[in-house]
């Protein structure tokens, strides 16, 4: 298989050099690709020479660990949170925008790992909080544990969009359904340096996670019909309902984005939800840089499966869960994708 360079998510972490570099696919490095010249990309410590520093082997590969289970409770007919207690260490690692975790039931084995978006880290207890949408016999099984979960991470690839993690300026994110979580905690994290607008679905569930996990901040929380509900907190930012199945909620968005004149387009939610909006927001894509949930099969999160590759119109293939900062939404929504036939 050809492979070609582009910035892999991991790239300078302490998980770098990985299990690719073993095998020669590292999706940066040209000369662990097999090449005969350097004409990698990247700027930081040469993965090359840390990988031969390293006996020719992965660095601080990713080891699930047994986590407690500290508060579960079920926010919706389908879908619960649940809070894990980790060391401090994981959880910082963890505070970064598109940053999930592989969890499942210690009464299952490998099969039953279930990829999912980081809700909320907390430094003081320490744990970190997920949503999870009960599904299938994956998350049936995870729903199944009431005192511990294993947990592996954490990973960095569940948005995609060119250079996701230097996220800065003005920032609008739409999300709806389970998108709401990572929505949230992005932007969490990001109001603190960052003018951020969250745009969520007007229903119950959404507005419950919004109650109970933003972090108090100066936002102005506002509902569908323009009534502001809670002034107290904004680092600069407002947290608006909108119904975005009508068409007179939908246009009241784009005006709101067109007076914001955002840097940053942040689209969360399912496929379907992200290809609609992705849609809708057309006439921005000259004008921001958009970012979207990374909704591709992800199975082992390390780039080693392949069933996260697809294939670009250019005919280039790419793996999603290790380079979705190289990738452009336009690839991925304006058109359907093609998935790499195996």
């Amino acid at each position: 298989m050809s492979i070609n360079t582009y910035k892999c998510v991991d790239v300078g972490s302490e998980n770098c050099p990985c299990e690719l570099a073993v095998t020669g696919d590292c999706l940066t490095c040209s000369r662990l690709q097999g090449k005969e010249v350097c004409d990698c990309d990247w700027k930081g410590v040469c993965i090359l020479n840390e990988f031969m520093f390293n006996g020719r082997h992965a660095q601080n590969r990713r080891k699930e660990k047994e986590c407690p289970v500290l508060s579960k409770y079920r926010a919706d007919s389908d879908f619960i949170i649940l809070e894990i207690g980790v060391q401090k260490g994981f959880a910082i690692r963890c505070m970064y925008p598109g940053t999930y975790l592989f969890l499942r039931s210690p009464e299952y084995d490998h099969y039953y790992d279930v990829p999912v978006s980081i809700l909320d880290v907390s430094l003081s207890r320490p744990s970190v909080t997920v949503g999870i949408r009960i599904l299938s016999a994956k998350t049936k099984a995870l729903n199944e544990a009431e005192k511990a979960v294993f947990v592996r991470g954490p990973y960095r690839g569940g948005m995609a969009g060119k250079n996701f993690r230097n996220m800065g300026g003005r920032i609008v994110i739409l999300s709806s359904g389970a998108g709401v979580c990572p929505g949230i905690f992005a932007c969490n994290l990001l109001s603190a340096v960052s003018e951020v607008s969250l745009i969520a679905k007007d229903a119950p569930f959404e507005k419950e996670m919004v109650r109970k996990f933003f972090h108090p901040r100066d936002f102005i929380l506002t509902d569908s019909a323009g009534k502001e509900r809670n002034r107290k907190y904004s680092r600069g930012g407002n947290i608006v309902f909108r119904d975005f199945e009508s068409d007179r909620e939908m246009e009241k968005i784009r005006r709101s984005v067109r007076m914001e004149k955002p840097d940053f387009i942040v689209i969360l939610g399912s496929r379907k939800f992200v290809a609609e909006m992705y849609g809708a927001m057309r006439e921005f894509r000259t004008q921001a840089r958009f970012v979207t949930s990374n909704n591709v099969s992800i199975c082992c999160g390390e780039g080693i499966c392949g069933a996260c590759e697809i294939t670009l119109r250019s005919g280039e293939k790419i793996r999603m869960c290790k380079c979705s900062e190289s990738a452009d939404p336009e690839e991925l929504f304006a058109e359907p994708v093609q998935s790499l036939n195996r």
